[in-house]
């Protein structure tokens, strides 16, 4: 996960944009666990913050944890 106003957003996302775009196919983007293995998330407005790293990290188990 990332937000458009974190300083990395745009290299996170051009690396996730390279790891999907791999010639093996071994990455594909999912939101569940059955139809791939990569989740990629972007928040709008969120920044590299407590506030966002508290949400992801809640939501990130909740996916885990379902």
């Amino acid at each position: 996960m990332t937000g458009t106003d974190d300083f990395e957003y745009g290299n996170f996302t051009r690396q996730i944009e390279g790891i999907l775009d791999m010639p093996s196919g071994n990455f594909i983007l999912t939101d569940n666990e059955e139809s791939g293995n990569i989740a990629f998330h972007i928040k709008v407005g969120y920044s590299h913050n407590g506030l966002a790293a508290r949400e992801y990290t809640y939501n990130g188990l909740m996916w885990f944890w379902n």
